[in-house]
């Protein structure tokens, strides 16, 4: 905790005085709440680094204290993140609260057209201003990090701030001005990377803020049972403990490997006690030429084995070794999961052609599983994707292999396995969690991952990915006659 310079109790009943919420109950700031409130609000620090816990309700009592100290002094603050829409989290929360009370809303200077009604509703104000008193005006809006060349301000909230790289960083240096005496930056998140955020961590120059979930559990900002159900999942650490990875986990970009040797190597050894048991599943990562190869794993609820590796290019003879291993592994249709992107969209149209139901996955479609955050666009928690693509949910979903293999699965003892290791994630700049492109992986030399994306593809929920339907040559007379189109949903259906 901070060495405090002021008093907790009556910086609390300020708040809880002049903020409400939804309910129209007092905001009560915790402890370490109360912390981040002042040390912002008054300024108390130069440069300050804060991390907590995630939901802990650091960008409402963010938005507060810039609120009230934007009410009161006549200064320029801007609240920068890796994109403008994440800035706006604590933009809302700031259009949110002005109307809470008479003396924000009364020093608050609406547009032209504005309301109170609406402002509060629609929380679209990314520029406002206040009159503070004897002419003097306060100023405070939002921008992306990229785009803070553009601006200047003396006071700087620096949102989710290891997920803005490095280079973008200097320029939001830059909107502080020259003398770092009469300026205030205030960075705020995770440690995702080891770039500029995890640096300020360890910079004596910066005051520390740091809340841990087991903090929070005494502060009753969160309880066991969500601590514990989130223990197993990727960035528990990072999202909870407030724990950087260590520097041979993470590279300068912010590259996680998503397994280890040893969860791989623990994986084989349960292979020797295993029951296999559940439904059989089939996937096909198929080759785009080269080096690559076309790979098929098989695996039931407990227990995965590599089929094959070859480097058959006959999409026909592909299709056909599918319709073999359903045959010979008693695979039921629509339980076969084929990389539906590029020549493996041939192999889905040769299947169906003879009468089966693959599930053809686009690892680039929208991911399904999500997880309640604040939208900045709706302006309220809902249900929002946490991973950036359905590639990124298959390997580290919460259904995913990662999951499966560290904690769940056995791996047929087989060296292609150790395939894997090449899989790398991160948090992109809109706080996704992405796993590296292949095309990223070819550019720092590593081959294509087949074994590791056949394995991947069997976790595509077949539920939320619906089989294909038969294939239907399309008839050119009929189209020809009645001006009939080729539906644009499956190859060749009309």
């Amino acid at each position: 905790m901070i060495k405090t310079t002021y008093d907790k109790k009556t910086i609390q009943d300020m708040v809880a005085s002049m903020y409400k919420n939804e309910d129209g109950s007092p905001i009560i700031l915790s402890e370490s709440q109360i912390d981040i409130f002042a040390t912002i609000s008054m300024r108390l620090f130069p440069r300050v680094h804060c991390e907590t816990f995630t939901r802990f309700g650091k960008s409402r009592t963010t938005a507060l204290a810039v609120l009230t100290r934007c009410a009161s002094f006549p200064e320029k603050w801007a609240i920068v993140a890796g994109t403008k829409d994440k800035a706006k989290i604590i933009m809302n929360y700031v259009n949110a609260h002005i109307f809470d009370n008479e003396y924000t809303a009364s020093r608050f200077r609406m547009d032209k057209g504005d309301s109170a009604e609406s402002i509060k509703r629609h929380r679209n104000k990314d520029h406002i201003t206040f009159d503070v008193g004897n002419g003097l005006i306060s100023e405070l809006f939002i921008c992306s990090a990229k785009d803070a060349l553009g601006h200047g301000a003396k006071n700087i909230v620096e949102d989710e701030s290891a997920l803005i790289v490095d280079d973008e960083h200097s320029l939001v240096m830059r909107m502080l001005g020259d003398d770092p005496k009469d300026n205030f930056l205030f960075k705020i998140g995770n440690p995702f990377t080891r770039g500029h955020f995890l640096k300020s961590r360890f910079d004596p120059k910066y005051h520390k803020i740091l809340v841990d979930c087991y903090q929070g559990l005494k502060e009753n900002r969160i309880n066991q049972e969500t601590i514990e159900e989130n223990r197993p999942y990727k960035f528990f650490g990072v999202l909870y403990e407030c724990i950087p990875p260590r520097a041979d986990e993470m590279d300068d970009k912010g590259w996680l490997n998503l397994l280890t040797e040893e969860d791989i190597n623990n994986a084989m050894e349960r292979a020797k006690t295993v029951q296999k048991h559940g439904q059989k599943r089939l996937g096909n990562d198929i080759a785009r030429g080269g080096r690559n190869f076309n790979v098929w794993c098989l695996r039931d609820d407990v227990y995965a084995t590599i089929l094959q590796k070859d480097h058959e290019n006959n999409l026909m003879n592909v299709a056909g070794k599918n319709i073999s291993f359903m045959s010979e592994h008693r695979i039921s249709d629509g339980l076969v999961f084929l990389d539906d992107v590029g020549v493996g969209g041939g192999v889905t149209d040769r299947m169906i052609e003879s009468g089966f139901h693959p599930v053809a996955i686009k690892e680039g479609a929208k991911a399904t599983e999500m997880k309640v955050k604040y939208n900045p666009k709706a302006e309220k928690d809902e249900p929002m994707p946490e991973y950036a693509n359905m590639r990124a949910q298959l390997y580290a979903g919460k259904k995913g292999l990662a999951y499966w293999i560290k904690y769940v699965g056995a791996l047929d003892p087989n060296i292609d396995w150790f395939d894997l290791l090449r899989i790398r994630y991160k948090k992109n700049p809109s706080g996704l969690t992405m796993i590296e492109s292949k095309d990223d992986m070819r550019a720092r030399g590593v081959e294509s991952p087949d074994v590791a994306d056949a394995l991947m593809l069997t976790f595509g929920n077949p539920e939320e990915m619906k089989p294909a339907e038969k294939f239907y040559a399309p008839d050119p007379k009929l189209i020809l006659e009645q001006g009939a189109r080729v539906s644009k949903g499956n190859r060749g259906l009309l």
